[in-house]
């Protein structure tokens, strides 16, 4: 009853807004122009096939999306029969599910209007609902719960500003977290916060670990490691932010005449600003190197043996080039962005330097320091020290190198663990 009153007032609150709301889609609709499908976004969504037991996904982008790459193989691989359906909430994500993912159909979410949710639901008939992270769409969760289907919360996370948040609006948003079956909490603190601030029955909160932490893991044990041997020491900051460049380019300019061997790898998070972090690296008079899709994707190799300096312009390259690195710097920790994936190093075993905006990396930060995997530095200074202290001390790099290792592979497997015996154990009945 409670769940009806609230869809009845939530659209009624969508109609007062109506012509707003089309005006802002429509803006919407023409930026993205072709990346988007606006008959997806009404509701109107290839239907599943009869017979088959569907599992309804949902992740808004690219991040999210990387999160069910091993769930979803998994379902596939052990009920072949099933259909993983997978909705998608940018064209970022759009993109990366059609090419990195095993799912049996890919659409973008609909608009969280009744009516296109309600048509939603009836073509794709789901069995279960399979929510990633925090996306809360009201209708989304109504409708799951008017018609009975389990619908899961998965890697459900709340950082320190959610959680502001949703104190404020804790009744509404324990009225929309009512419609799961079970929230799997990323960890123990976001377990205590769904309870204590928001008010969720405790046995319906689980905490599952990181699932990017089991998808990553898998990601790196089936990728083959090449063999190959360089000469020097490699520094690689990834997914880089504008002016995060001037930092990690002054920090080698001066370890360079300490360590003659060693070499820089610059990845972007966007391309948008590339020259600019090519005219900045060329500036420092070294030797530099720009990486494009033009080139070989085997020339990374040739590039550090003949250059000091290497801006990495190709996307999804990232994952392949932990192999190469001594060190890495997190990206986003120098500018208030929060910081990005601190997994993908880990799963890698390379030791990582964390700058001081780090909220949304902070709980695979705490895990990594209490096992002394990770370094968080204030400010360019410290890194130096930081990096400098490493560089001349081998066997403390290898000791971080395997608690990297070992705290991923625990994760991944306690990860699996919970998953097979609380939402496989669901699904799969």
């Amino acid at each position: 009853m409670k769940t009806h009153l609230a869809s009845a007032c939530y659209t009624l609150l969508q109609l007062l807004l109506l012509p707003g709301i089309i005006v802002l889609l429509i803006i919407v609709h023409l930026q993205r122009r072709k990346q988007d499908n606006w008959r997806e976004r009404l509701g109107f969504l290839s239907p599943s096939p009869h017979g088959k037991k569907v599992f309804w996904f949902h992740a808004v982008s690219a991040g999210e999306v990387l999160a069910l790459q091993e769930i979803i193989a998994t379902i596939k691989r052990e009920q072949p029969a099933s259909w993983c359906y997978l909705t998608i909430g940018t064209p970022i994500g759009h993109r990366m599910a059609t090419t990195q993912l095993s799912a049996d159909s890919v659409s973008y979410l609909p608009y969280d209007f009744l009516p296109c949710m309600l048509l939603a639901y009836n073509r794709i008939k789901p069995d279960a609902v399979i929510v990633v992270e925090s996306e809360m769409w009201p209708h989304l969760f109504f409708v799951a719960a008017w018609r009975k289907i389990p619908l899961f919360l998965l890697n459900a996370r709340m950082s320190q500003r959610s959680t502001n948040r949703m104190r404020l609006l804790a009744p509404l948003v324990r009225l929309l977290f009512s419609c799961c079956s079970s929230i799997l909490a990323q960890s123990d603190e976001d377990r205590s916060s769904f309870i204590d601030t928001i008010g969720i029955a405790a046995p319906k909160v689980i905490t599952l670990g990181n699932i990017k932490a089991f998808n990553v893991f898998q990601k790196r044990l089936a990728l083959p490691v090449e063999k190959i041997r360089l000469d020097g020491i490699v520094l690689l900051a990834g997914s880089i932010h504008p002016t995060e460049e001037t930092i990690h380019l002054a920090l080698f300019e001066k370890l360079k005449p300490l360590q003659p061997m060693l070499k820089l790898i610059l990845v972007p998070r966007h391309f948008h600003w590339q020259q600019a972090l090519i005219a900045h690296a060329q500036a420092t008079g070294y030797k530099t190197a720009v990486w494009t899709n033009e080139m070989d994707s085997t020339s990374i190799t040739g590039l550090l043996a003949t250059h000091d300096i290497i801006i990495v312009c190709r996307f999804g390259e990232l994952f392949k080039l932990y192999q190469y690195a001594t060190l890495y710097f997190l990206g986003g920790t120098f500018v208030p962005v929060g910081g990005h994936n601190l997994l993908e190093p880990a799963a890698w075993g390379i030791p990582s330097l964390i700058g001081p905006y780090h909220a949304n990396c902070l709980s695979t930060l705490r895990a990594l320091e209490d096992h002394h995997a990770a370094q968080a530095v204030k400010n360019s200074s410290e890194l130096f020290t930081a990096t400098k202290t490493l560089l001349e001390d081998p066997a403390h790099r290898l000791a971080m190198q395997q608690a990297n290792f070992s705290w991923i592979k625990k994760e991944a497997h306690r990860v699996e663990n919970t998953m097979r015996s609380t939402l496989f154990k669901s699904l799969f009945i």
